[in-house]
């Protein structure tokens, strides 16, 4: 027995990947879940992100020295813009109104703002359709 496309009624084919049973449409490229299938790739996808997931870096611990004494940790540093930042702009002077911001320097960013785009990981389902 053949199975109709819902969307566009052509012949859909039907093939297993992982244990998960999928209809795809010959014409309009469709595909459908059986019921329960949505769920095994679910489970499946959470299964592949343990295994890919780094282990968590452990803090390093220092040896207590004699006598029970703990130094306090360090204060934590001020906030300092990172490399790239626009400097703020001098104060006016008494009596002068404030200059107007040179030709790019406004203090709106567009585009690369000091920070990379990691490369997206693939996952189980890329793997899987891709």
């Amino acid at each position: 027995m053949s199975l109709t496309c819902p969307k566009c009624h052509g012949e859909m084919r039907q093939y297993e990947r992982s244990g998960v049973v999928i209809d795809q449409c010959g014409e309009c490229r469709g595909i459908f879940l059986d019921r329960g299938e949505l769920e095994k790739l679910f489970e499946a996808e959470a299964n592949w992100s343990a295994q890919q997931a780094p282990p968590a870096p452990q803090p390093i611990q220092h040896a207590p020295q004699p006598g029970g004494y703990q130094p306090p940790p360090p204060p934590p540093a001020p906030h300092q813009p990172g490399y790239g930042a626009v400097p703020p702009p001098p104060p006016p002077q008494h009596g002068y109104p404030a200059p107007a911001p040179a030709y790019g320097h406004s203090q709106q960013h567009y585009g690369y703002h000091g920070h990379y785009r990691r490369k997206k990981r693939k996952s189980f389902l890329d793997d899987m359709f891709g």
